[in-house]
């Protein structure tokens, strides 16, 4: 009998289901009121996270597990591919469950979502770029990546990658022509990490092989920025939603009293009108899948922006409103878009968890290293743009808008992009109603994120 403890340890789904059982028995702990419920997955998978790969790094060149240990560290611990299956699932369930009342709510509030979506995505940018440039040593490209990191948006981490690679690839072919200011910054990114010390005195033009280092170097240190500062925005996030009620002394029943009434008033004709035509199955595997798959697809489809690039809402974006706008048609033919509501929280929850965990134990070691070492800036940065960009939000939804709590908090995770954080908040609130604000804000959201990160990293870069 053989029990290989290495090949046991790297194994992803032994990782993600302790991961969620351990954050599971986490979360349950109660402190007076307070317990971190399902988002204590995300902690676990931190932890977990951590110890896995500096075990991972712990073989040396000679030993037989070496190559198993550089391909789990080469992956980032759980392949991306679990990361987006479990994603899509989550947010297509979330669409789903919210399309009953995402029509009366946009009706209702639609313009103050826009302005929410834009409001929080801009304050994010506006932070990053002034926490940038207060630094007193900028460490300029991992700064500015905290922006899209600290947003968890991958999309717009794509966008700042596109603006990074033109821009320094236009820096880089003109470098003879540039103001000492900027040559100095070029030579600062060549010299990091490296032994060669390249001054503006005894560095007249580049070579073709340190324009492509300068490309590469500041492409890579965006994603540095990003893969630190995206943890910290989720957990900004679970804890705001965990906590804002009870700092500003919301009262969850009342609030939630005020939502069912805003949903039930002249409900009475187009309930019946809609049952009449479509009535909840148990659950519709071919719906499911078909709102995923139609979901996929408008994520895919990329609108020119001219001078700023291309928008696309991505997996998320796209999953979300597939489930937003089946959901809302209930029925094409034999296929079924309206399921009963405990199976979809069913799936909801479990989705949630198995992704929770799987971005702990992707971004553990990152996160841990960041806070312990020189990526502290980075750390600090990136919990001031998303704690400055959530209470923008807050502040003008709650008392500009005079907004309700449920549909605000939801609004407020639209609006930071963030999925986790409309995990916890379904846990906390025990529905799935803030889904509808978090359905509204999210597509404008998601517009102002590329946007300001393009206009961000041309300021910056």
């Amino acid at each position: 009998m053989f029990f290989n403890l290495t090949e046991f340890v790297f194994n992803p789904f032994v990782l993600i289901f302790a991961a969620i059982f351990l954050g599971m028995l986490f979360g349950r702990i109660r402190i007076k009121s307070f317990c971190f419920g399902g988002s204590g997955v995300l902690f676990a998978g931190l932890f977990i996270g951590y110890f896995v790969l500096k075990y991972a790094h712990s073989f040396s060149e000679s030993s037989d597990e070496y190559a198993a240990a550089q391909a789990f560290i080469e992956k980032g611990v759980i392949d991306h591919l679990l990361f987006n299956t479990f994603l899509v699932l989550f947010v297509t369930a979330i669409g789903l469950l919210a399309s009953n009342s995402i029509k009366k709510v946009i009706k209702k509030y639609g313009f103050q979502f826009v302005i929410l979506g834009f409001l929080i995505t801009f304050m994010g940018a506006a932070t990053s770029f002034v926490l940038t440039e207060s630094l007193p040593q900028k460490d300029i490209f991992k700064v500015s990546g905290t922006y899209s990191g600290a947003m968890t948006s991958s999309p717009s981490l794509a966008a700042a990658l596109e603006t990074v690679q033109a821009t320094t690839t236009e820096d880089a072919k003109n470098y003879e022509t540039l103001p000492t200011k900027e040559k100095q910054m070029i030579l600062d990114v060549l010299n990091d990490n490296s032994q060669e010390n390249l001054t503006i005195e005894n560095t007249q033009t580049l070579t073709q092989s340190q324009q492509k280092t300068f490309v590469e170097k500041a492409s890579a240190d965006v994603g540095i920025g990003h893969s630190i500062s995206f943890p910290i925005g989720s957990i900004v996030v679970i804890l705001s939603m965990s906590f804002i009620h009870k700092i500003f002394r919301i009262n969850l029943k009342d609030e939630k009293e005020e939502f069912a009434k805003i949903m039930s008033d002249g409900d009475a004709d187009e309930t019946e009108k809609t049952n009449k035509f479509s009535k909840n199955v148990l659950f519709d595997v071919t719906g499911f899948a078909l709102a995923a798959l139609v979901g996929l697809i408008i994520g895919s489809i990329e609108i020119p922006l001219g001078s700023f690039g291309t928008f696309s809402l991505g997996m998320t974006g796209g999953a979300l409103l597939g489930g937003l706008v089946l959901g809302s048609i209930g029925k094409i033919r034999f296929i079924n878009f309206r399921m009963e509501d405990k199976v979809l929280q069913v799936l909801r929850t479990l989705c949630l968890e198995i992704f929770l965990a799987i971005v702990g134990l992707r971004y553990g070691f990152g996160v841990v290293e960041s806070i312990t070492g020189s990526g502290l800036t980075f750390v600090v940065v990136g919990f001031i743009t998303a704690a400055v960009a959530l209470m923008s939000g807050f502040l003008v939804g709650r008392y500009v808008f005079k907004m309700n709590w449920v549909l605000l908090s939801g609004a407020i995770c639209g609006g930071m992009t963030n999925t986790t954080g409309m995990g916890t908040l379904i846990d906390v609130l025990d529905s799935d109603d803030a889904a509808t604000g978090y359905g509204a804000t999210f597509p404008f959201a998601m517009i102002g994120m590329v946007l300001f990160t393009i206009i961000l990293h041309q300021f910056t870069a």
